[in-house]
C-alpha cells in the first residue's frame, strides 16, 4: 500500500512539472502572463500572443483556446479553472474575471454567422462579432453554452447544459435552454421568471 501511495504520488509530480512546462512553452510563444499556471495534455491555444493569462491558471486536458483573427482578445484573470475539452472561439474579444470556474465541455463564442437570407451560402456569410464578458467568482457549469453579446455577473451560476443568449445578473442563479432566471443566490426565497437577466441585488447581513 505504501509502495502504491509513493507511486501515485511520483506520478502527479510528473503530471504538474509537465503541465507547467507547457504552459512555460506557450509563455515563450507570447502568451502574457500565466506565472505558476498548470496546462495539461491536449491544451491549445492558437495565437498566444493575443491572450493574457493571470497567475495560477488551470486549463485541463484538451481545452482550446481559439483566437481566430489577429484583431482577437482573450483575458482570462487569476486563478481561472477552465474544464476538460472546453473551447473558447474569440474574433474580438472576451474577458473571464478573477476566481472564475468553468465546467468540462463548455463552448463559449464571441460571434455567429450572419444568418439573413441572401445569395451566398451560409458558409460564406460574414460573422457578427459581440464581446463576451463573464465576472469575476462566477461559476459555469459542464455543458454550457455561451453565446455572442453576453455578460454574465460577478458571482453568477449557470446550472449545467444551459444555453445563454442574454446578460446574467451579479449573483444570479440560472439554468435551462434557454437560460433563465431561477434565484439569488444571496436570498433565501427562490423565484422563477421569464429572462435569464432578471435585475437582483446581492442582500449583504
Amino acid at each position: 500500500m505504501m509502495m502504491r501511495r509513493q507511486l501515485a504520488r511520483l506520478l502527479t509530480l510528473r503530471r504538474l512539472s509537465a503541465a507547467r512546462l507547457r504552459c512555460h512553452g506557450y509563455r515563450a510563444l507570447g502568451l502574457r502572463g500565466g506565472e505558476k499556471g498548470l496546462f495539461e495534455g491536449g491544451v491549445r491555444i492558437d495565437r498566444p500572443w493575443l491572450a493574457s493569462v493571470g497567475p495560477r491558471v488551470v486549463l485541463q486536458k484538451h481545452v482550446w483556446l481559439a483566437l481566430l483573427s489577429e484583431e482577437a482578445s482573450l483575458t482570462l484573470g487569476p486563478h481561472v479553472f477552465v474544464g476538460r475539452y472546453t473551447e473558447i472561439e474569440v474574433v474580438q474579444r472576451v474577458e473571464i474575471g478573477d476566481g472564475v470556474m468553468i465546467g468540462p465541455m463548455t463552448y463559449i463564442t464571441d460571434h455567429n454567422h450572419d444568418i439573413r437570407y441572401g445569395s451566398d451560402p451560409i458558409h460564406e456569410r460574414p460573422t457578427i462579432p459581440a464581446p463576451v464578458s463573464i465576472g469575476r467568482d462566477a461559476w459555469i457549469g459542464a455543458g454550457c453554452i455561451i453565446l455572442p453579446g453576453v455578460t454574465i455577473g460577478e458571482g453568477a451560476i449557470v446550472a449545467a447544459g444551459a444555453v445563454v443568449h442574454g446578460d446574467v445578473a451579479p449573483f444570479a442563479l440560472v439554468g435551462g435552454v434557454p437560460a433563465r432566471f431561477i434565484r439569488n443566490r444571496c436570498a433565501g426565497d427562490v423565484h422563477l421568471h421569464s429572462s435569464a437577466s432578471e435585475p437582483v441585488a446581492c442582500r449583504k447581513g
